[in-house]
């Protein structure tokens, strides 16, 4: 029988096989585009800098989609037949397009054997499930949740959210039309995913949604309550609709005085090449990956602003690699395009696309091809109409220029290349890494504190993530140098210490995260940060602490409730180790290592029966060598 209060020595061999859930979406980007500026990362940013002043709010003013209608109605209803305005929904209200009939459900193998995926729809709402079945014990378990809120036109595909302690999550269930079948959702890999467990993230949500509001109480927790529209609207693009009411609906009285007023409605037309594809950018320029600047959050950004007011955009320079279609870069493809490099910012995302309305299927290659012969009409086509016509019977010009790439981390989908490719690549082409390097639009540079800031966060973040010492090395001394010109923002504090973890500087990590915590102590993830960390030192009760508290905002992690269930086993305490063990299983029944905690408890309490049945699945669910 294992002894009531084992050894430090035991507790590290208990958490032996403990899994953090989490998935990582790499997207490796590449731009032949000779603005971006290629600053090379160096170990002596270590120079004073000025104190940074937080931007002012953006503008507010909203009033939703509706109140434009009242004057726009016949761009409204153009608007309802574009994919934007489909964008997001709650699950009862979106327009259905699923097959909840024929093949509702897909296995994929597993380490731990053939896991299976089920969705069913009643009038109790939508389900996902996902089950394991063993041929000798039967059935393990079968997770059922229900989905709230869906994510996605629908053209590409569909992502769905359920809600747990009035929290998003994303199902690992995800529906694609273009091979109209459930499959696992974006990012995730059969056995090494999330599964139930990962959070809707802000910047997901503000790209789907109208408009979302941050709980400042609550800055990582979004729910029903914190979008303000679900599908894109009005005011995405054209920016907060209030004063442009006001201005329309002055007396004629006012509106003689102000005969020199301007309507502050933004026209994105009207603006500057930056800013005008900046509205479109807001979304579709994922980049290699983008840092929030000083002060910002991904809901900041309003129609009139640069892009990079808001983010510093990380892309890689080499001119010499193809570039790979991958969701959401349209603007590093066309960035390289032969069209917009020679218009001097007159071609744009508009040159192309009408915000309002998309062309029907019917429509689609003759509208496209007006689209191109407005600027190559003169020239034409070099290819016979004899050729062209073999290949394409209506002609079109995207089909051979612009052809569709097949996505590779996006199952079953495909993706325009917006290249413009005069003589298109083949279909399978593979992109070689480049430098880093912060994409800046024009010869417009950050200042260097705003660079460092960026850098730092950049690389503490993959210094983490890979446990890379050496990139740890690289952030510290440029975090360092900027907090103390911004010594309140939490991020610095928080990447920082987990650079200097990595660094072996214990004491001043945990400094600097229980420094968040006593401005804001809901703080999810610096309260994970210290109790994982806090553990691997056999720091027991700051561990036990910082996960009880973690716990009570977010219960929906089975990594804390089993390393929370650990400590009270260690500390002989079972009843308590029961009870959050028994809760991480409710989260993700196919980890073992509840099952080992429990085994543990019941010994403890006597309970033989209970602590051999969990040692069997303890067994069967270790994923196999």
């Amino acid at each position: 029988m294992l002894s009531q209060r084992p050894s430090s020595q035991r507790l590290a061999r208990v958490l032996v096989g403990l899994l953090v859930a989490g998935a990582i979406c790499v997207v490796i980007s590449v731009l032949q585009e000779t603005k971006v500026r290629n600053e090379q990362v160096v170990t002596d940013a270590t120079s004073p800098h000025s104190v940074l002043q937080k931007p002012m709010p953006p503008p507010q003013g909203y009033v939703g989609g509706e109140a434009c209608r009242m004057c726009h109605e016949k761009i409204w209803q153009q608007y309802q037949s574009h994919s934007m305005s489909r964008s997001s929904a709650i699950v009862s209200e979106a327009t259905e397009i699923e097959d909840f009939d024929q093949r509702t459900s897909f296995d994929t193998e597993t380490p731990i054997g053939t896991v299976n995926y089920r969705v069913e729809s009643s009038d109790e709402g939508q389900f996902h499930h996902e089950s394991l079945t063993d041929p000798v014990l039967g059935q393990i378990y079968d997770q059922r949740v229900k989905v709230e809120f869906v994510i996605g036109s629908g053209n590409v595909g569909r992502t769905y959210l359920h809600v747990q302690k009035d929290c998003f999550f994303v199902s690992p269930i995800a529906w694609y039309p273009q091979g109209a079948k459930w499959d696992l959702s974006l990012g995730y890999r059969p056995g090494r995913h999330p599964r139930f467990e990962r959070k809707a993230t802000q910047l997901c949500l503000t790209c789907h949604t109208d408009r979302v509001v941050v709980d400042e109480e609550y800055p990582e927790r979004f729910n029903l309550a914190s979008i303000q529209g679900s599908a894109i609207s009005c005011e995405r693009c054209h920016g907060p609709g209030r004063d442009h009411i006001a201005f329309h609906d002055r007396s004629p009285n006012q509106a003689s005085h102000e005969a020199d007023a301007i309507d502050p409605i933004v026209n994105p037309v009207k603006l500057d090449a930056e800013r005008r594809e900046s509205v479109c950018w807001q979304c579709h320029f994922s980049a290699d990956d983008r840092v929030l600047r000083y002060g910002r959050n991904h809901a900041d950004f309003r129609p009139g602003m640069s892009f990079d007011e808001i983010w510093v955009p990380f892309v890689r320079n080499d001119v010499e690699a193809p570039i790979p279609v991958e969701p959401v870069n349209h603007v590093e493809q066309i960035l390289v395009s032969k069209c917009y490099r020679r218009s001097d910012g007159r071609f744009g995302c508009l040159s192309c696309h009408d915000a309002h309305s998309l062309p029907t299927p019917e429509e689609k290659d003759r509208f496209y091809r007006a689209k191109c012969l407005a600027c190559h009409n003169n020239r034409g086509c070099s290819v016979p109409i004899e050729l062209r016509i073999q290949s394409s019977e209506s002609d079109s010009c995207v089909e051979c220029h612009m052809p569709p790439q097949r996505l590779d981390r996006l199952s079953h989908t495909s993706q325009t290349d917006h290249r413009i490719l005069r003589s298109p690549m083949p279909k399978e082409t593979t992109a070689r890494k480049s430098e880093l390097a912060i994409f800046h639009f024009g010869d417009r540079q950050l200042p260097q504190i705003e660079q460092d800031l960026a850098w730092g966060l950049y690389l503490g973040k993959e210094a983490e993530s890979r446990r890379n010492v050496t990139q740890a090395r690289l952030a510290e001394p440029r975090l360092a140098a900027v907090l103390k010109a911004v010594p309140d923002d939490d991020e610095i504090q928080e990447v920082l210490g987990g650079c200097e973890a990595l660094l072996g500087q214990t004491d001043r990590a945990k400094d600097r995260w229980r420094t968040i915590l006593k401005r804001h102590p809901n703080t999810e993830r610096v309260l994970l940060r210290l109790a994982v960390f806090s553990m691997d030192q056999n720091d027991v009760a700051t561990a036990r602490n910082a996960l009880i508290q973690y716990s009570k905002i977010n219960p929906w992690n089975s990594d804390a409730q089993a390393r929370l269930a650990a400590i009270y086993a260690y500390e002989g305490q079972f009843e308590a180790a029961i009870h959050s063990a028994t809760l991480a299983l409710d989260v993700n029944p196919s980890n073992a290592f509840p099952h080992n905690v429990l085994v543990q408890a019941c010994q403890g309490l006597g309970k033989r029966q209970e602590a051999q049945k969990h040692l069997i699945l303890a067994r069967r669910l270790m994923p196999a060598k």
